[in-house]
């Protein structure tokens, strides 16, 4: 028997454009040399194959044996979703073809779907879908463009002092991600570990000077469990939600009209620079005047984009790596090591890295892109020496494929998905834990009392290390628990006296 003739989506096209001028099925399969079925699929396939074609699918993929899945809907879903944003000139790389995956999968109810590597190799073969030309923004930034802008930058920023020019922009981030080439803790895989529910939004600013504000962070659920009785007031990042974890113009609305209002009372006038996604809504203002960057040209002309949210996750991984470390003997597979890690931890972290990132480097930044020169002490290698003592548990990959893993992850909605707004019904009544696998509550904690005789053995092991800073750290963490306790005993004793007094029933 010979060997069986695959048709590229070509010469598909050409088979359709046969049997529309009248040939039979058994003349065009004589031509082309294959067996009926294959033209009759084809014919029974004409829309598909037109809508691929038409699309911009790369015409040499062969014709690949459709097998029916649990997952035939959604894949043909997000082939109509990937046609309508090529048609938009939507650029779609892999990452953000996987996130628009998984968050459709959830609202399907495939729990178990997973939008692995293989899948997205499967999905590409299927609709013959090619993204080498689509990943990688810098290759494809317009030079006319950024040379333009860095001519007129003095011009647009002639008003403005340099520590009062600020630029914004949102990051992805996988939040409780492994190392994509780690230890696999007693044979666990890491399905599960890479998901949806494990990504948040950032959006960071910072200023000419290396000012930066409070980070504004955007999960999925408005009352994650890790939070229990803590008032989001309190949490050192401002939080909002919705049920994708994406800005959205609601959000970006608030946190403009917000930061305004600070300016306004401190008599600052600043200038604020953006790129020109959906969610970046133009916002008449008293105290902030907005300048959109020009598309295409983040990458060269956005501070944030330059370095400063590269620096940020290496500081917020290296505690994610820090705390895995510490965790590993108590994990009994990946998946639960991964899950050791709450929102809350993330967002203690990403606080910490955010200060931790020099005002030095900020200014090395904004420099490379057309601003004033930095001061001397600039330092631009920070974080260079994080992934040396990390660099055995990331084997074959490298610290810059860990820190940046996630710097495609989609930080917003198409204008065709109006369901991300935070005051819709449903992001308000997200799951507690919907955000948050890190289940403790039938964990016994401990009192207050236990916690302040581990700090006693803690400010006894700080000295016998010689170690000033923990001694410090532990001795202040001692004072608070006492000051609770203590609390906890006056608002007993209280409750005890009103009881006395209490009228008989």
């Amino acid at each position: 028997m010979s060997k069986r003739k695959f048709l590229t989506l070509e010469e598909r096209v050409d088979v359709i454009k046969k049997l529309d001028k009248g040939l039979s099925v058994r003349k065009v399969a004589d031509e082309l040399n294959c067996g009926k079925t294959q033209i009759s699929n084809i014919k029974a396939d004409r829309s598909q194959i037109l809508s691929q074609w038409e699309s911009g699918a790369r015409s040499t993929g062969k014709c690949v044996k459709r097998r029916k899945t649990t997952y035939d809907g959604l894949n043909d879903e997000l082939f109509e979703w990937f046609s309508r944003a090529r048609s938009k000139n939507i650029p779609v790389n892999g990452p953000l073809l996987q996130e628009r995956a998984l968050v459709r999968s959830m609202e399907l109810g495939f729990d178990d779907f997973t939008a692995s590597s293989g899948w997205l190799q499967s999905w590409q073969r299927r609709y013959n879908v090619n993204f080498a030309m689509l990943s990688g923004e810098a290759s494809g930034v317009p030079q006319e463009a950024v040379d333009d802008w860095i001519k007129r930058l003095p011009e647009i920023t002639k008003d403005y002092a340099l520590e009062d020019i600020f630029n914004a922009d949102e990051t992805g981030l996988y939040f409780r991600a492994l190392p994509q080439r780690s230890m696999i803790v007693k044979g666990d895989s890491r399905k599960g570990i890479r998901t949806a529910k494990d990504r948040i939004t950032v959006l960071l600013a910072c200023s000419g000077t290396g000012e930066k504000l409070t980070p504004l962070v955007i999960g999925r659920a408005e009352n994650p469990r890790c939070f229990k009785a803590l008032k989001k007031s309190s949490l050192p990042v401002t939080y909002r939600w919705n049920r994708k974890a994406w800005m959205t113009a609601v959000l970006f609305k608030e946190w403009l009209e917000k930061l305004n209002t600070k300016m306004k009372s401190k008599g600052r006038n600043i200038l604020l620079m953006v790129d020109n996604c959906s969610a970046h809504c133009h916002v008449q203002l008293s105290n902030i005047k907005l300048k959109f960057l020009p598309p295409n040209t983040t990458s060269k002309l956005q501070p944030c984009d330059v370095g400063v949210i590269s620096i940020f996750k290496a500081h917020y991984r290296k505690r994610l790596l820090r705390h895995i470390l510490s965790a590993m003997d108590e994990a009994n597979t990946a998946s639960e090591l991964a899950k050791s890690v709450s929102l809350l931890h993330a967002i203690k972290w990403l606080d910490l890295a955010c200060t931790s990132v020099r005002g030095s480097s900020i200014k090395k930044c904004f420099f490379h892109c057309g601003f004033a020169e930095p001061t001397p002490d600039t330092d631009p290698e920070e974080v260079q020496d994080h992934g040396d003592q990390f660099q055995a548990l990331l084997e074959n990959a490298t610290w810059d494929d860990f820190v940046n893993m996630d710097q495609d992850l989609p930080v917003v909605e198409f204008a065709d998905q109006p369901d991300g707004d935070a005051t819709s019904a449903e992001a308000a009544n997200a799951e507690e834990d919907d955000c948050d696998d890190h289940k403790t509550d039938p964990k016994q904690l401990m009192t207050t009392r236990e916690a302040l005789l581990q700090t006693r053995n803690m400010i006894d092991l700080a000295a016998s290390l010689g170690h000033p800073e923990m001694l410090t750290a532990v001795m202040n963490l001692s004072s608070i628990l006492e000051d609770v306790r203590l609390n906890q005993a006056s608002q007993a004793t209280q409750s005890k006296i009103s009881d006395f007094f209490r009228k008989p029933q």
